[in-house]
Order: structure tokens, then sequence, then C-alpha cells
């Protein structure tokens, strides 16, 4: 009796041994539909400009900016678990500690404007779809190219060509990273961004320090929305 009982577990455990390898390919097939596919390389960009009320954040898709960028991202693959990345720059202790201007003291305004204070570059991890309220367009493999080397650009890196981390805030889905830059009266984070939009030939306002003007100048005098008409011709 004894015997057979010890026969029936061991058909058992073989069993479950065989069905186990199966149960991890259904639930990763599964669990693997539901996550946001890695969008293949292509001619086309989607970028989005965000305006939080201060200034305004670039928004590109993770994938990528990553597959573009020329820094070594490789200690940050937190960067691709979210959908989209909102790249913002300006004063290092604003981007930290300050999200709206209810937030904002009059210390805080005057240091930014005579102080120089030191800048950073904050980058906030975003799962949702651009909203409405947000300026979408899309940019061909040169205009793009350019704006990833902006992004580059904008980051302190260290020796080995990775971006210097100046505070993580994982609670808030954001990271900031220290930049060469420096922050100035006149050179601010609405700045940063109208330069940005100049070095990609689109049009900017007069003055570039209010968020609204800018974001008004390009909802009315961007030609189109899709700046990439015709496909790359394909090489010889």
């Amino acid at each position: 009796m004894i015997f057979l009982l010890q026969n029936l577990r061991c058909l058992i455990l073989k069993k479950r041994a065989s069905l186990f390898p199966a149960i991890l390919v259904l639930s990763g097939s599964i669990f693997g539909s539901v996550m946001p596919a890695d969008p293949s390389p292509s001619y086309e960009h989607p970028v989005f400009f965000a305006n939080n009320g201060v200034h305004i954040d670039i928004g590109v898709r993770s994938a990528d900016f990553l597959r573009s960028s020329q820094l070594q991202w490789d200690h940050w693959p937190i960067l691709k678990q979210r959908r989209y990345l909102l790249f913002g720059w300006g004063d290092a202790t604003f981007l930290a500690e300050r999200d709206t201007w209810d937030t904002v003291s009059l210390g805080d305004i005057w240091t930014a404007a005579f102080s120089s204070p030191a800048s950073a570059v904050r980058i906030v991890m975003r799962a949702h779809e651009p909203g409405p309220e947000e300026l979408r367009i899309t940019l061909c493999d040169t205009s793009w190219k350019a704006l990833v080397a902006k992004l580059d650009a904008s980051l302190k890196v260290n020796s080995e060509g990775r971006p210097v981390l100046l505070k993580a805030q994982f609670e808030k889905a954001r990271l900031l990273f220290q930049s060469p830059l420096r922050y100035r009266w006149d050179y601010n984070c609405n700045h940063w961004v109208a330069d940005i939009l100049t070095s990609l030939n689109l049009p900017t306002p007069w003055l570039s320090s209010r968020s609204s003007s800018i974001m008004s100048t390009l909802r009315s005098e961007l030609p189109s929305k899709k700046l990439c008409q015709n496909k790359p011709e394909k090489a010889d």
C-alpha cells in the first residue's frame, strides 16, 4: 500500500513539473499582451508639449528617445517602464520642490532671477497618452535627431557618458539630473524650450519668457502638426 502511494505521489509531481513551463508561457503571453509595445524604429517621431502653467515640458516616447540618445542610460532601466518621458529644464531647486506657482515664494523668484542657481533636467515618466490640452506634433528623422541632441546636451555626464543624477523622486515617477547650462534672469526654463524650437525651425514668440506665449504661438503659427509629410527615399 505504501509503495502504491509513493508511486502515485511521484506521478503527480511529474505532471506538475510538465505543466509548470506551459503555465509560465501562457501567463507570459497574457500579461505581455497588456504591456505597451515597444514601437519599432520609424521615420516618424511623435512629440508633444505640456504646459503646467509655469513652464513647458517636452514629451517623447521613452523607447524612441532611449534608442536615439547618444548617452548611456543602462543604469536607469526604470525609464523603459513608462511609455513617455517628459523633459523639463530649469532652476534645480524649483524643479525638485515646486510644481506650480502656488508653491513659489518671493525668495524663490529672487534666487532664480539674480543668483544664477544650479540648473537641472527633470525627467517625468508617464504611462498615459497626451491629453487634449497638450500639443502633439510629428517630427521627421532630421528634426528628431536635432531634438535628441539638444536634450542630450542639456544633461551633465560623467567620464563614462552617463547622466549625473541630482535627485530621484520615485514616488512622483521622476528623476532629476545635473545640467551644465546656467539658469539666468535672461535665460529661464521657457527660453530653453524656445531655443530648442528654434533649432527645429518651429515658430517661437518674440518674448519667450512665458509658457503661455510659446504654446499660443505654436498653436497659431505651426503650418501642420504633422511635420513629416513624406517617407524617406530608400537608399540604393
